[in-house]
């Protein structure tokens, strides 16, 4: 389980995941290179709910701006969001694995569940692990921040690779054929 923010990954999936031997938590984000990216974030909480925010594309807080989910959210903690957006959104470098170095430290061990939610990346870490190589049985995915055209090239390019899939909200669940 991979986890880009320290205080995420320290807070929570430490904790949550230290009796369960199966699971590998890593501090880093999938990227094509191993080094670091910059990660977008609400920069007015660091409560769970916006750290689920957090993207590699500054677009999708944008538009979690302009929709009114930080202004909801806000005012749910008795937090007044200032009126510059640039206030709003924060930056931060994190580090990234590249999908060879992810895979070489867990050698030919059997992927089955290959769960992805990354605000709006999560077709660009499905297209950075091949497929054809890793097999995982079970890909689930959010699409609710991808345009049509991207929702629609996700779905084929799994189903060019032997998945079928079933749309459940905001999420697609896709199971190898």
């Amino acid at each position: 389980m991979l986890e880009p923010q320290p205080e995420v990954f320290n807070q929570f999936l430490i904790r949550l995941h230290s009796k369960r031997p199966e699971i590998t938590v890593i501090n880093a984000a999938l990227d094509v290179i191993d080094g670091t990216k910059t990660l977008y974030l609400p920069a007015i909480s660091n409560e769970r709910w916006a750290t689920g925010l957090a993207s590699f594309n500054r677009e999708v807080l944008v538009n979690k701006i302009k929709d009114g989910t930080l202004k909801r959210q806000a005012l749910k903690q008795g937090i007044t969001l200032p009126e510059d957006e640039n206030e709003l959104i924060a930056s931060r470098e994190i580090e990234t694995i590249s999908p060879d170095t992810l895979l070489a430290r867990f050698g030919d061990e059997k992927i089955d569940l290959l769960a992805v939610d990354t605000e709006g990346f999560d077709y660009e870490i499905i297209k950075m692990l091949d497929l054809s190589r890793i097999k995982p049985d079970i890909i689930l995915y959010e699409e609710v921040n991808f345009d049509p055209a991207t929702a629609a090239e996700c779905r084929a390019y799994l189903e060019r690779h032997g998945y079928s899939y079933r749309v459940i909200s905001k999420d697609v669940l896709a199971i190898r054929d």
